[in-house]
């Protein structure tokens, strides 16, 4: 007997025998990989992971920097905001002083409130007093009869050409009280600075 596959053309056998070789339960999943599709499968994993790392990298330094910017912010802000109290407490305090001017070369009374007050600090057991003010502060205080008023025994007032109008300086044997408003204010001024 002859072998019917060996004289069976081949368009015949092949169909029948192909089937019985490969079991019907394999399917196009179960069969192994193609080694090209797996190497493109690698590539493009190790692709992501690379830019997923790069991100990573590019977002960590673009954090760092904004951290530096807003440090940098925050410390010209702080400058900026010191350098304008500065500013608005020479601003206020130049007013004062021009107001104050306007007021004592003015007014006697803004000046008698101011010596009466001073007056007061002075203790009780006081020796005599010299009180001195500019010529224009004196002028006022005779028109406004507080010199004659307030001049006794202990109190003498001499005119200083040094000093503005409405600065005083008070002179006992054992105190002393500077009235000038530049350093009234710049006292203010470094208690605020």
């Amino acid at each position: 007997m002859s072998n019917p596959l060996l004289t069976e053309p081949y368009k015949t056998w092949i169909p029948e025998v192909l089937p019985a070789a490969v079991p019907s339960s394999m399917t196009h999943q179960d069969a192994p990989p193609d080694p090209t599709t797996r190497y493109e499968q690698y590539y493009q994993q190790g692709y992501q992971a690379a830019k997923f790392e790069l991100a990573t990298q590019a977002i960590a330094a673009a954090e760092e920097k904004l951290a530096e910017i807003i440090a940098e912010i925050t410390a010209i802000r702080d400058e900026f905001s010191a350098v304008m109290k500065r500013e608005a407490i020479e601003l206020c305090l130049n007013m004062v002083k021009h107001i104050c001017r306007q007021l004592f070369s003015e007014d006697a009374t803004f000046i008698q409130k101011i010596l009466h007050e001073a007056l007061n600090l002075l203790p009780t057991d006081h020796s005599p007093i010299k009180i001195y003010i500019s010529e224009a502060s004196y002028q006022q205080l005779m028109n406004s009869s507080t010199i004659p008023a307030m001049t006794n025994s202990n109190i003498h007032f001499l005119i200083d050409h040094t000093l503005n109008a409405g600065d005083f300086l008070i002179d006992t044997n054992t105190a002393a009280i500077d009235g000038i408003l530049e350093h009234r204010l710049a006292m203010f001024k470094s208690q605020e600075g």
